[in-house]
């Protein structure tokens, strides 16, 4: 017995300890790995019908003596026929086994997006290193890795300004963030189409000679998709339309003029949309009430408009913008793209199940744009914050 039991502790030696081979599979030391943390997606150069991925990579390198470490990035590119192809030749460029976990942002080039996008998205979905949460962004007007080349200055990579991008985009409120699970829910609800955010790249500054000398990222609305293929863009106007239909606003300036021509900036502080369907005789009809709260952040004049009179008339003015800004996507989505982009689809099924799916599902195309939407808005305004009354000039430069 004693016999038996020393020969399974030699085969378990052998076997687990055999040559120089890590004995927990799967497992990578820190410095053999490569991170990956923004990925652009392009047409390729060279294949035939293929994609073109462009990765950015984040390593730390120690500084001087006592000094903290210093963050660095290099660009990496690689082709295939398809996505999962090409993330595969990423070994034939780098050094290190590239590791996908610290991902963070996706890029799409604005001639993959008018071709479909959900062919190169896939591998992203089935990838078990990949996080759902990612954020998904189009390029508009150029390549992804155009953007990639041109813009990062110093030691501010592209992911760093796309994350500062992201972290600010509640202060105006014209457009949000779309992660991958987001994409993959809307693309199994056939009736709903997919919006994603657009970023371009801008002129930031010039050289003694005036020439182009570097280039910037600003957010540039949405993207709007008819399946998976790119079809049209929001403007960044437009842009926070939508978002007040999607119940998404967070802060943002309207401007409006007091009786006398002053202009009064609003800062929104609060809001809330709701949707009431209705079906009524086989028509479709649905009441869009938009409650808005607001501050005075600043008047552009020496006139007192903290009157009740005025008040009510600033706040008739800033429910006619807000109005404004939301009838106009509504225009464009039912009169122009004739797509479902705000999930008024969605409303009529959770009130009206059993109409919805023996009748509209199937034909919500055609209804869609036949469906009577009235916005209404209720606007308030709060606080002053800290001036209560105007500051009076005097006429002699004295205040």
């Amino acid at each position: 017995m004693g016999k038996i039991i020393k020969f399974f502790i030699l085969i378990i030696a052998i076997t687990t300890f055999s040559a120089c081979e890590n004995p927990i599979v799967g497992r990578n030391e820190i410095d053999d790995l490569e991170f990956i943390r923004a990925l652009a997606i392009d047409k390729s150069l060279t294949v035939p019908n293929g994609v073109r991925l462009t990765v950015t990579t984040q390593r730390f390198k120690e500084g001087g003596e006592g000094s903290a470490q210093e963050k660095e990035s290099t660009k990496v590119s690689a082709e295939g026929e398809t996505a999962f192809e090409a993330i595969r030749n990423f070994s034939i460029f780098l050094d290190k086994k590239p590791f996908w976990g610290h991902l963070e942002y996706v890029i799409i080039g604005e001639d993959v997006a008018r071709e479909g996008i959900c062919q190169y998205l896939d591998v992203l979905s089935r990838d078990h290193e990949i996080r759902m949460n990612i954020d998904i962004f189009v390029m508009k007007g150029g390549r992804a890795e155009e953007m990639m080349e041109k813009t990062e200055k110093g030691d501010k990579f592209i992911f760093d300004r796309l994350r500062g991008l992201i972290e600010s985009v509640g202060g105006q409120s014209v457009t949000s963030p779309v992660n991958l699970i987001e994409i993959m829910y809307i693309q199994d609800i056939k009736y709903l189409s997919l919006y994603l955010p657009c970023v371009q790249m801008i002129k930031s500054s010039r050289d003694e000679n005036g020439k182009d000398e570097t280039m910037d990222i600003k957010m540039a609305g949405f993207a709007v998709f008819d399946g998976d293929v790119l079809v049209g863009h929001l403007s960044a106007g437009m842009g926070r339309g939508l978002n007040w239909l999607r119940d998404n606003i967070k802060s943002g300036i309207i401007v409006v003029t007091s009786p006398k021509g002053t202009k009064v900036s609003l800062e929104l502080i609060r809001s809330k949309t709701k949707f009431y369907p209705k079906i009524q005789d086989g028509k479709l009809f649905l009441d869009v009430k938009v409650e808005v709260n607001s501050n005075i952040g600043e008047v552009q004049a020496h006139e007192d408009v903290f009157k009740a009179e005025i008040f009510e008339y600033l706040e008739r003015q800033q429910a006619k913008s807000v109005k404004r800004e939301i009838e106009e996507v509504i225009e464009y989505a039912q009169k122009v793209l004739g797509l479902d982009f705000f999930a008024v689809g969605s409303n009529f099924y959770r009130k009206y199940p059993i109409k919805w799916e023996n009748i509209y599902e199937q034909n919500w195309r055609e209804e869609f744009p036949r469906v009577e939407i009235n916005v209404d808005v209720k606007s308030q305004i709060r606080r002053t914050y800290d001036i209560k009354e105007p500051s009076e000039d005097k006429g002699d430069g004295k205040k």
